[in-house]
């Protein structure tokens, strides 16, 4: 691997590459930013767009003119997002019109901030059975891939339901590349009746399925969607083939009743195909199911809001399974203490930094849980109510240059892998001396290209790692960026465009390309500045 070293220069030179950086004395004059919005193709005015600006200090929303143009007045100097959010045009898969875009405001600035929302494109077809019979009332969802935590993932980017005819039409999606599904229903869980002898034969049942004809988005054929087509033709055929039941139980003593869920896995793509009720106690069963790998879930709520929670992974092959009982658990409180390197035991923490525990790719967060705590002045912190599954930790809100040095829950590395709550307590350790790097990106010609992508990843590049691990940010209208609070040791600077989102942090993706990534040392308290070439994602 050839590796390049940044040659290092003085933190001070950076300042007349990144002009728009903010100066530390430049008084409290605030900025403004303005612009247009246009269509492509053909650029018309885009009216009735609404600019969404947000920032740690201060968020902001308008709508442009029927002429496309907008303003935000009044803005305190600092970094900003801009997003693009409306009806008549494609939305991506973040759920914006437009790339969101990265801006740096210093005092009394006016600056100009451009926008081009794409028409929107659809996708129609029909939904027909093996007998070529139109299929009423069938689910249709459009995926597209996106990456969580760095995980593969897909995420649901429209939906639609067949009509009589077993036609369906989505709109209102961004140009890109997507994924289509079509099914018929959930699948009911219903109480099996005592004694019952379970049919050992499969039973003959239309089944969901991907386009043209997969059975999982493994399988599917992806559809590429140019700014404002509208692809007709798109028809599914639904297969017959041999289903079976799932039984089991859930035990009882934490609830008599509750809900249950029988979610599909496959390439980072998850969707529920079965849904329903338990008694605790009482056998339940749900039959119709193809052969794959699931996940059966069991919760009990009150008003909503979930009170125990219990999974199991089920597989099934060329017969009927059976589970149980599952077991259900409350949330636990997780008790934890933060230190930090070297201070003196009276000396207060920082305020406002705040702990939480994140479910690993695939997880959702309960309704009714509470996931994080803010730390006290002592470092003590007490995470109220997490289900004891798998989590990773993330420490957010540090101040300028703390970082988390060392974080443990027994014997295990939160940095590194997932805890499990409940097992103890956790230890998080800080250190005042992070380093800091900044710079610029260009093209070869020097020119700064849209929707770059910076990563700052660290080198030797782990297995498996806590989401942060590896930090991405977007470039600001001026190509700079700049990462603050790192971690001092050895990393990997690359910069991006056309990466998919979330695609930055996914590891075997930054294997393909470390060979042309820049290597950087960071020392404690080191400031460092480079400029970067921009590389093609895909």
């Amino acid at each position: 691997m050839v590796r390049r070293k940044i040659p290092v220069r003085p933190a001070v030179l950076i300042l007349a590459v990144l002009p728009l950086l903010p100066s530390q004395d430049a008084g409290k004059e605030n900025a403004s930013i303005r612009g247009t919005v246009k269509e492509f193709p053909g650029g018309a005015p885009a009216p009735e767009v609404s600019i969404r600006l947000h920032g740690s200090t201060m968020s902001r929303e308008v709508s442009t003119d029927s002429s496309g143009r907008y303003e935000l007045t009044d803005i305190h100097p600092g970094n900003y997002s801009l997003s693009t959010h409306g009806a008549h045009y494609g939305r991506t898969p973040l759920g914006v019109l437009a790339p969101i875009k990265r801006v740096r405001l210093v005092p009394g600035q006016d600056m100009t901030v451009d926008f081009e929302v794409k028409k929107e494109a659809g996708i129609a077809g029909r939904v027909l059975d093996v007998d070529k019979n139109p299929v009423p009332n069938a689910r249709i969802q459009v995926w597209a891939r996106i990456f969580i935590g760095g995980s593969p993932s897909f995420g649901q980017c429209g939906s639609a339901r067949t009509n009589d005819l077993g036609e369906f039409r989505v709109s209102g999606l961004a140009d890109g590349r997507y994924y289509i599904s079509a099914g018929i229903r959930l699948l009911p869980f219903r109480k099996r009746p005592a004694g019952a002898k379970q049919d050992t034969k499969p039973k003959l049942a239309d089944v969901g399925v991907f386009y043209p004809s997969g059975l999982s988005v493994v399988s599917a054929a992806p559809i590429d969607l140019g700014a404002g087509e509208q692809r007709e033709g798109i028809d599914l055929a639904l297969p017959r083939m041999e289903t079976y039941c799932l039984s089991g139980s859930v035990a009882a003593g934490a609830a008599s009743s509750g809900n249950l869920g029988l979610i599909a896995f496959d390439g980072g793509w998850r969707g529920y195909i079965a849904q329903g009720a338990f008694r605790g106690n009482e056998e339940f069963e749900v039959c119709g199911i193809p052969p794959g790998f699931y996940h059966l879930e069991a919760s009990t709520s009150i008003d909503g809001t979930h009170l125990s929670f219990g999974r199991a992974e089920v597989m099934i092959g060329r017969r009927h399974e059976s589970v149980g009982p599952v077991h259900l658990v409350s949330g636990v409180k997780v008790p934890g203490k933060v230190i930090i390197v070297g201070a003196n035991p009276p000396e207060p923490l920082p305020k406002g930094i705040r702990v939480s525990l994140t479910p690993i790719q695939g997880r959702l967060i309960r309704k009714g849980e509470e996931i994080s705590a803010q730390v006290d002045t002592a470092g003590d912190f007490t995470i109220p109510n997490v289900f004891p599954d798998e989590r990773w930790l993330e420490v957010r809100q540090l101040p300028p240059r703390y970082y988390v040095k060392e974080a443990r829950m027994g014997a295990q590395d939160a940095r590194y892998e997932p805890i499990r709550p409940g097992s103890s307590e956790l230890t998080i350790v800080l250190a005042p001396d992070g380093a800091s790097v900044s710079g610029t990106v260009a093209e070869q010609d020097g020119v700064v290209p849209p929707e770059v992508i910076v990563v700052l990843a660290p080198s030797p590049l782990p297995q498996t790692g806590a989401p942060g691990l590896v930090r991405t940010q977007w470039a600001d209208q001026a190509g700079g960026f700049a990462f603050d609070t790192v971690v001092p040791g050895e990393y990997f600077l690359l910069a991006f465009m056309g990466l998919l989102p979330g695609e930055g942090e996914n590891l075997d993706f930054l294997r393909a390309h470390l060979s042309k990534a820049e290597e950087l040392t960071l020392k404690p308290r080191d400031r460092k500045s480079a400029n970067l070439k921009v590389l093609n994602a895909h």
